[in-house]
């Protein structure tokens, strides 16, 4: 009886062993994928994109497309740095910017204009090209702004 009651012992034991070990094994592993999932395999960021997007010249077509689109792929992105070097200045009045660009997304000031360049989902960041303007409602800055909330 004594010795039933040792193997018994010794038997719920080496269970209870094999079940830590499996238990942890699955622990690991379950971390490794997840691991591996988060840093390799996750849906590239709105920074890795733009590095291997192409620059585009503006097209006012393409550039009212975007208004609203609220994806990583908006194609504004790909019109931005034509627009900086080539479609605005300081200087420029509001008609003229509006001309160019269409009516803005928002305008979170009196004084500023802001136009949604591409939304990353896995991020939350918004990115504008926000445009400023001083008194006489002509352009003093422009500039590219990312910010965690939509800008209204």
């Amino acid at each position: 009886m004594q010795d039933q009651a040792v193997s018994d012992m010794l038997n719920s034991s080496r269970t209870y062993k094999l079940i830590r070990i499996v238990t942890w094994s699955v622990g690991i592993t379950s971390l490794a994928i997840f691991y591996v999932w988060f840093e390799y395999l996750r849906p590239s960021t709105v920074a890795d994109l733009n590095q291997g997007m192409v620059e585009s010249s503006f097209n006012p077509f393409v550039w009212a497309k975007g208004r609203a689109d609220y994806s990583t792929t908006n194609p504004r992105q790909a019109l931005y740095i034509d627009v900086l070097r080539n479609h605005i200045a300081t200087g420029l009045s509001v008609e003229q910017v509006e001309a160019k660009l269409g009516l803005p997304d928002s305008t979170s000031q009196p004084r500023q204009h802001n136009y949604l360049l591409s939304f990353d989902i896995n991020t939350g960041i918004y990115q504008y090209l926000v445009i400023q303007f001083d008194a006489n409602q002509k352009v003093v800055l422009y500039y590219r702004y990312e910010v965690n909330h939509a800008i209204k």
